[in-house]
């Protein structure tokens, strides 16, 4: 039964591999003509899952903002009937089009769960059958705009959504703070060497200005916060809020640049809490402007203008979340970070076609010709997988999946939804939100506190920790 799926599946990805490549055939013509090198399926790939997630949250954009009603015309709405032209505006396609992207990278992460290289047939359906993949997702995209409406939907999008949100706030914050670290070691390894010591200067402006920048920053807002949110009497509870932010965000200053851990953690500093500070700074203030209390958030009637065009913090929070993505997928990891697995290929010596082989041009020749009947000419990817992936198929996927659930509570302000049968959706802010954001922002500097502690309070240990391996393995 294996066998016969296998091979159905090779006959779907040949086909669909055919239509792509002439589909595409002009581009390939001009990047051949051009004598550009080939590029790697590894990142090609990475890009492709990436740009659906672009294209939907575009179209959600639209769908959201005033300028859909005006583009959607009579005669377009008559065309489809007034009644299903009333489903393509609003937010209600919003929360149904971003879920259902959620569920399809949701499966995908299942079902890949556990794939070590390329020469995996479950590796067929991520990095192939990219037109068959496009129609089931077009499809059920359109299928949930048209489902009816329940008074019980509103709650599962908000439910999804919170979780997902407090999800992606966190896995932000440690590729962040992982990208960082990357950085201020690179520069610190530079200055300590004897080459470099005509360069320290600039190695040490390339530390102190971006940390003054971030914690000036950090400064500044947390003012804002005592002076807007609150100053007024009835305001304790954000009070309370941003007292804790300067007390968690001092600390971690304080203890990043403590003699007993620069003991253990040489390479840690000030850059690296700066952003901690300047992060958490930033969800405290998404918290704050997001309270339904009208008293203490004065910031709510200007800061959430109904257009999603105009809203400068829903901009703001989607490149963010954009930008990190893009970091975290075009970087090479090590095992077993962010899930990536060892390979074992030559452990297996998988139908022993490459055991013997040494020349990655050979083997890439033989994979293509093993795997795709297309012409050599024709192809401007190579697979650079099959000796091991690159990075977690299933971590990638779970990353795409819940950022499309933050994505749907940034365009919806991250108020909860009451659908009713007459197509109208109420949006009500509750105080779910904040304090899912007020607790992730804390939970952030947290973690990064943890993981300066942690090598001290168990220094023969603390590599082997779950939250070690999957996110810091790096700092070994």
């Amino acid at each position: 039964m294996f066998r016969n799926f296998s091979k159905g599946l090779n006959i779907i990805a040949n086909f669909d591999n055919t239509v792509c490549c002439f589909i595409f055939y002009p581009l390939t013509l001009i990047w051949n003509y051009l004598q550009l090198p080939r590029v790697r399926q590894s990142k090609v790939t990475r890009l492709r899952y990436i740009s659906v997630l672009v294209i939907v949250s575009t179209i959600s954009m639209f769908m959201i903002s005033t300028k859909s009603y005006k583009y959607l015309t009579d005669s377009f709405c008559f065309k489809i009937g007034y009644h299903n032209c009333e489903y393509l505006h609003g937010v209600g396609p919003v929360y149904r089009m971003l879920f259902t992207v959620f569920l399809f990278f949701s499966i995908m992460a299942v079902l890949l769960i556990g794939v070590e290289n390329s020469l995996c047939t479950r590796a067929t359906i991520h990095n192939q059958l990219w037109i068959f993949k496009s129609i089931i997702l077009l499809g059920c995209t359109i299928a949930s705009i048209f489902l009816p409406r329940s008074i019980y939907t509103g709650e599962v999008w908000h439910f999804f959504g919170l979780n997902g949100g407090f999800a992606v706030i966190i896995v932000q914050f440690l590729f962040l703070i992982d990208a960082v670290h990357i950085f201020n070691s690179k520069v610190i390894s530079l200055m300590e060497y004897k080459e470099y010591s005509n360069s320290s200067k600039l190695c040490f402006l390339m530390l102190w200005i971006p940390t003054s920048i971030f914690y000036i920053g950090s400064l500044f807002g947390t003012v804002m916060f005592y002076k807007r949110y609150s100053s007024k009497t009835d305001c304790v509870s954000n009070l309370f809020f941003v007292s804790f932010h300067v007390y968690m965000c001092v600390a971690a200053t304080f203890i990043s640049i403590h003699p007993v851990i620069q003991e253990v953690r040489p390479k840690s500093g000030l850059l690296q809490s700066s952003i901690a500070s300047a992060y958490s700074t930033y969800i405290l203030m998404t918290a704050l402007s997001n309270q339904p209390d009208g008293i203490c958030n004065p910031s709510r009637n200007y800061l959430y203008p109904i257009d999603s065009l105009k809203n400068e913090q829903i901009i703001i929070s989607l490149v963010l979340n954009l930008f990190i993505i893009s970091i975290f997928s075009l970087r090479s990891v090590k095992s077993p970070q962010y899930g990536k697995t060892n390979s074992s290929l030559n452990k297996q010596n998988i139908n022993g076609k490459q055991s013997n082989q040494t020349n990655s041009n050979d083997n890439t020749s033989n994979k293509e010709s093993e795997n795709n009947e297309l012409p050599k000419k024709l192809k401007i990817v190579y697979d650079d997988e099959y000796n091991g992936v690159e990075y977690s198929y299933s971590f990638f996927h779970t990353v795409i999946g819940i950022s499309a659930l933050y994505t749907m509570m940034v365009l919806t302000n991250w108020y909860r939804p009451e659908e009713e049968e007459n197509l109208s959706v109420k949006l009500i802010a509750g105080w779910g939100a904040v304090w899912m954001k007020i607790c992730s922002g804390i939970f952030c500097v947290f973690l990064y506190i943890w993981s300066m502690v942690a090598p001290l309070l168990f220094p023969n240990s603390y590599k082997e920790l779950v939250f070690y391996e999957l996110f810091f393995t790096v700092y070994s």
